[in-house]
């Protein structure tokens, strides 16, 4: 599936998924990645590219604030982090996320990647045709980005 075109008025979206929400607080004891979010309701396969990327984007916008509590916790061990992550994966036809891979754009932290990849995995999706790649870059930090 190809990314069609967004207007302007739609804020910067990358592949299926929007920029990244509000931040998540510590979570009362709970992980980030423990969160799970669900839009699997339906059992009807998706096969309209239009509802494809819809459901995908809906999915990956409630679910982007589990990467900012993963940002959150590690901040907490790491004073200063910031920087760019790329997060690609493929949404399964069955609804999971797979094919998981989280990079630093201009460096790494084990620890938040490792997080950030154990969220993405817990997503649920609706069932689709077939599989579809995604990827986003999510940026962390005060005011440099």
């Amino acid at each position: 599936m190809s990314v069609r075109p967004r207007p302007p008025s739609e804020p910067g979206v990358d592949q299926l998924a929007p920029a990244v929400g509000s931040a998540l607080g510590d979570g009362g004891g709970v992980r980030a990645d423990q969160i799970k979010v669900s839009f699997a309701a339906s059992d009807r396969v998706l096969s309209d590219d239009d509802e494809i990327f819809a459901m995908a984007k809906a999915v990956i916008n409630a679910s982007s604030p589990q990467l900012q509590g993963c940002y959150n916790q590690r901040l907490k061990q790491v004073e200063g982090l910031k920087g760019a992550w790329e997060v690609s994966f493929t949404v399964a036809k069955d609804g999971t996320s797979k094919n998981v891979r989280v990079t630093g754009v201009n460096g790494s932290d084990r620890d938040l990647e490792g997080c950030m990849t154990r969220a993405v995995l817990s997503w649920k999706f609706q069932k689709i045709i077939k599989d579809q790649p995604v990827k986003k870059t999510y940026r962390f930090g005060a005011g440099s980005w």
